[in-house]
């Protein structure tokens, strides 16, 4: 019975094994790290790339990236990294801010309804009672009241205007 244990214990750590992160990419990744901390975000971005090269879900390299781009107002790439995490990771709610920044980025396309999903998944990851809480509500509710809006547009008849006499003359 054990030599059989011994055989499936085996074969899950090699499968387990496998199925991890790649130790270079955790080498760049480090090294990312270093350099992240250093303030050389060119340096930091280029390891980050090469760990994703090396093992594509590393979730926090992405997250990094994100930042690297957010900071540098770089928003497509920003957004790009921050919705691959979120593929990889969705579940994860150390990465708060990635679903706020998704979510105000689709607000200022004027995009109602996926800007309120990233903002409530958000708000569900954040502190109550805290101002990033309550800001994230206040972004929500105007969402709501834009889908509103947009779902019973005013309809406006113009009719013809009065002759209006000219006093000057």
């Amino acid at each position: 019975m054990k030599p059989n244990f011994t055989f499936f214990l085996l074969i899950f750590l090699t499968f387990f094994e496998a199925m991890g992160q790649d130790k270079k990419a955790q080498i760049f990744f480090d090294r990312g790290e270093e350099a992240y901390k250093s303030r050389d975000f060119l340096q930091a971005s280029l390891f980050y790339q090469k760990a994703i090269e090396r093992f594509p879900e590393y979730g926090l390299a992405y997250y990094k990236l994100g930042q690297i781009a957010n900071a540098s107002q770089d928003t497509e790439n920003a957004r790009k990294y921050y919705l691959k995490l979120l593929e990889i990771e969705p579940g994860n709610d150390a990465y708060v801010l990635a679903y706020t920044f998704l979510g105000n980025v689709f607000l200022k396309q004027t995009n109602y309804l996926e800007a309120k999903i990233f903002l409530e998944k958000a708000l569900l990851k954040t502190r109550k009672g805290t101002r990033a809480y309550s800001q994230i509500e206040s972004q929500i509710a105007n969402c709501v009241s834009a889908l509103e809006i947009l779902s019973n547009p005013l309809t406006i008849k113009p009719s013809p205007m009065p002759e209006v006499l000219n006093f000057k003359d």
